[in-house]
């Protein structure tokens, strides 16, 4: 079978055959004491996936030569045993003693959450096993994600795709299991017949191997698992290839999913533009009419699958396509000056300026167009809470999995409708329509969102601090923030030393230990002390960490500034001189 090795059981026992229905008692807890009676959850004790005979047999062995060492988990308060149903029965039958450990979690879906995720650390399971737990997993953080939604009704479709998808990632992470095999799993759990589901959370079977016969009609299923049963009752290995090559005839091919053919498609096509990156002309470019009319014909298709993929307020208008990562860079370089930012779409790419309140920072931002795989003029747009929007942007996008990582971004234009719930976080700004630009959508392969724009004459107009200062040198972006964070363990503010050709940023408490030297190119200038405030460089950290090459621009009793790039963006920061007795 495909994916893993069946585990080979002799037989499966209902827990409703072992577990009896026992009636609430004392919350006696201690050895030495009669057993207390416990209660029994159905709807707990069927997320565990069930014992075989075998393992049950070994357990009543173990219990009754060494007795129950393991405490038996409860539900604080409740009374409701969570863990431990099977040794729970056999004690009783035994006469055995156990103790219990009471367990405090706030409501039943945690509950469930906890008692899933406990499971992969106290049992052997198979992957296959695991991705079924990882199915009953999403659907309660689903829930839980709804319910902490309240009763919008105005998401729509972003709910289903925005927090399914983020749902069924952490469930996959949870259990340790790959996001493929948590599909297969969801696929037999939602079209498998219940004789299908029961052999795969016993082992029998795998999720894989399952997942094809789920797709087929419930009556192929059947004709399946009844030969199916018969070679495990016989005490043999299931060869579900050959029974299903046996029973669903030639020309009935077992159905593909749809998502799944494009990934497919999605993997040949990188492959075949890895073909591609070595080759500058061609001896015959004849041929490469006809490669391009194919390419054409693929784009065409591509856009007819997703105009009919989308509901009609999602069909995009003219757009921007570019790697979520990069423009979440972009966003988080601006952010620690300003959480409001006006973005301006102009004809080589996208500039932004943000500057505090008070002015001690300073950012200035610009990703060209080069970096975007489509790029539109969207114009001028006001981000009234970056922050919130970096938020959105995660939540639909991985560099983890492979396909999740472009977004789509287009605008909805005011139509004068309400706005006011478009979005969790609402910004009192523009909460009436007439303040609202329109509305940022964003798609990518796992899911979509909506957010409000504000007119971008709302947001204060900010420019860049036009300053040149007497020395510049050059550093290492990750070497450099070394150095800041050894520097800020000892001091708030640190002294930027440029002298005779060498740098170092000095703590102002210790300059022995707080030393930190720094390897430079000095391109110009001799001497410069300015001294900066740390906390504020701290948190541009990220930006400046993925820089290989940081220009700084220092000044003797002047303000510091510093020039970066990363890939082809570039970033400039203004950070204002901090004079050491402002802070002591």
């Amino acid at each position: 079978m495909a994916g893993e090795s069946a585990t080979l059981s002799t037989g499966f026992i209902p827990d409703s055959l072992l577990l009896p229905q026992l009636e609430a008692g004392p919350e006696a807890a201690i050895s030495g004491q009669e057993a207390p009676i416990l209660q029994i959850d159905s709807e707990f004790q069927h997320l565990i996936p069930p014992l075989t005979s075998n393992e049950l047999d070994e357990l009543r062995e173990s219990l009754s030569t060494q007795g129950c060492r393991d405490k038996l988990l409860v539900w604080k308060d409740h009374n409701i045993l969570l863990d431990g149903h099977h040794r729970y029965t056999i004690c009783h039958e035994l006469g055995l003693d156990f103790d219990i450990k009471e367990i405090e979690l706030p409501s039943r879906d945690d509950v469930k959450i906890w008692i899933i995720k406990n499971q992969r650390g106290r049992r052997n399971l198979t992957p296959s096993q695991l991705s079924m737990l990882a199915v009953k997993l999403e659907a309660i953080y689903s829930e839980k994600a709804k319910e902490n939604m309240g009763t919008r009704t105005d998401l729509g479709q972003d709910l289903g795709q925005g927090e399914g998808g983020r749902s069924a990632e952490k469930a996959a992470e949870d259990m340790g299991v790959s996001h493929q095999t948590v599909s297969f799993a969801k696929n037999v759990a939602t079209k498998g017949i219940p004789e299908l589901v029961r052999r795969v959370e016993s082992a029998d079977i795998t999720v894989s191997a399952a997942s094809k016969i789920a797709s087929l009609p419930s009556e192929t299923q059947e004709k399946i698992m009844e030969k199916i049963e018969t070679q495990i009752e016989a005490g043999s290995n299931p060869k579900v290839a050959a029974i299903m090559r046996e029973i669903v005839p030639s020309d009935q091919e077992t159905p593909k999913d749809a998502d799944e053919l494009l990934e497919t498609f999605r993997k040949k096509q990188e492959d075949n533009l890895k073909l591609l990156q070595g080759i500058e002309t061609s001896q015959r470019p004849e041929n490469l009419v006809e490669m391009l009319a194919v390419a054409e014909k693929i784009t065409a298709k591509l856009k007819e699958i997703e105009t009919k993929s989308l509901g009609p307020d999602q069909i995009p208008a003219d757009s921007c396509i570019i790697k979520a990562d990069l423009f979440k860079t972009f966003l988080m370089s601006l952010v620690p000056a300003s959480n409001d930012l006006r973005l301006e779409f102009e004809a080589g790419g996208v500039h932004a300026v943000a500057t505090d309140m008070i002015g001690y920072l300073a950012a200035e931002a610009f990703l060209p167009k080069e970096s975007f795989e489509k790029y539109f003029d969207l114009g001028k747009i006001g981000l009234p809470n970056t922050k919130r929007l970096i938020q959105m942007i995660s939540s639909i996008s991985s560099d983890r999995l492979p396909g999740k990582k472009n977004l789509r971004l287009y605008i909805e234009s005011n139509d004068g409708g309400d706005y006011s719930g478009i979005d969790e976080d609402p910004d009192w700004r523009i909460m009436h329509s007439q303040d609202c630009l329109g509305v940022l959508r964003g798609l990518s392969g796992r899911g979509n969102f909506r957010y409000r724009l504000l007119k971008p004459e709302l947001i204060m107009d900010r420019e860049m601090p036009d300053i040149s200062l007497p020395c510049e040198l050059q550093v290492d972006g990750k070497k450099l923030m070394i150095a800041l964070e050894h520097a800020k363990a000892l001091d708030q503010i640190g002294k930027f030393l440029l002298s005779g050709g060498s740098f170092d940023i000095v703590s102002l408490n210790n300059e022995v230990r707080g030393t930190q030297h720094v390897d430079c190119i000095v391109q110009k200038g001799e001497f410069a002390d300015p001294h900066i405030d740390l906390n504020r460089l701290m948190r541009i950290r990220r930006t400046i960490e993925k820089s290989m090459e940081v220009t700084l621009g220092l000044g003797i009793g002047m303000p510091m500034t510093m020039e970066l790039k990363i890939g082809e963006t570039a970033f400039r920061y203004y950070i204002k001189e901090t004079q050491p007795v402002a802070l002591r």
